[in-house]
């Protein structure tokens, strides 16, 4: 059974712009949609346990910074709050540049609102230095998975990779989990400068 739904639609307002053609070059190969996002399309296949993250075509300095963090994962590949990543390119079409790289692939988090709440609460207060409150955890999340992502949050502000506001933490769409329910932050920068 399939970790996730298939997205049907792309290109709608506030989201990354890809052109069709460049789109049907994935699933002419047997790539699904996965997901979309402000600046990035998730392909899938089935029985493959990755994704193929496609960086919209933009600015340099958007490549660079989420190539980036993408390195940085590879060096912190033992904290199991940093998705795994593979091999990365740039492609080009039709003129222009788009970065994709290979990331292991991982659920949404349940609809569960507490859950949610909770961790856009927390996320929030860690992006901030401070810490949030344990006796607010709600079931369905451990006092170890919120340390664990503190001493995630921990490395990232200390990578200079950027200041701390330029994290998207409190966004629970970047907090994703493995099969084992193991939270794991992805997509955590946000904060554009071109």
């Amino acid at each position: 059974m399939r970790a996730f739904e298939l997205v049907n639609e792309v290109n709608i307002p506030e989201e990354l712009t890809v052109p069709e053609g460049f789109i049907n070059r994935f699933t002419s190969a047997g790539w699904q949609i996965q997901g979309e996002g402000r600046d990035q399309i998730v392909f899938s296949k089935p029985n493959l346990n990755y994704v193929l993250k496609v960086v919209g075509q933009g600015s340099q300095l958007r490549i660079d910074t989420i190539r980036n963090y993408i390195n940085f994962y590879r060096k912190h590949q033992r904290n199991q709050h940093f998705p795994r990543v593979g091999g990365d390119r740039l492609l080009r079409w039709e003129g222009k540049t788009y970065y994709a790289y290979a990331q292991e692939l991982l659920r949404h988090l349940p609809g569960d609102e507490a859950v949610l709440d909770y961790l856009e609460y927390a996320m929030e207060e860690l992006a901030y230095g401070e810490e949030p409150d344990f006796n607010r955890i709600p079931k369905g999340l451990s006092v170890e998975q919120i340390e664990g992502l503190m001493y995630a949050v921990d490395e990232l502000f200390g990578s200079g990779l950027g200041d701390p506001h330029t994290f998207d933490l409190s966004n629970t769409y970047n907090i994703m989990q493995r099969d084992n329910g193991q939270l794991v932050i992805v997509d955590p920068f946000s904060a554009w400068e071109d």
